[in-house]
């Protein structure tokens, strides 16, 4: 019974981080088709990938959710939605940003994990290493 309630606190802490990473990759979006001044939106990007990598991959893992498992995340839709569909809205574009805007290394390198993951928790504060 424990497993179940942690389980769903887990899915409900999944939602909750892609219904704050959905609103920033629409402001992200907004910013790059409205930037004259050559940003390269490299630190927004990051950020991005990072959260969504601790907040939402590492608790997939964790607990082994399967990808047709459905979620509520009302920032993509009013219903629910299977987990496949949400990543793709979600790290499907961060991907697709990232594509972009040249930095397809760099951010796969932090959604999977990997040393730019690491060095990024290295500088981060404290404060935001701290998960959920």
């Amino acid at each position: 019974m424990f497993k179940a309630l942690k389980g769903g606190f887990a899915f409900n802490n999944i939602a909750n981080a892609m219904n704050r990473i959905v609103p920033m990759l629409h402001d992200l979006i907004s910013e790059i088709e409205n930037d004259s001044s050559g940003s390269d939106f490299k630190e927004e990007m990051v950020v991005i990938a990072y959260f969504s990598r601790r907040d939402i991959l590492d608790i997939i893992e964790e607990h082994g959710f399967t990808m047709d498992a459905k979620i509520l995340v009302t920032s993509i839709s009013s219903n629910k939605i299977s987990l496949t569909e949400a990543l793709v809205k979600t790290v499907g574009t961060i991907q697709q940003i990232a594509a972009e805007l040249g930095m397809s290394d760099l951010c796969e390198q932090i959604l999977e994990k990997k040393k730019a993951y690491y060095d990024l928790e290295k500088t981060f504060p404290s404060l935001l290493q701290k998960r959920r």
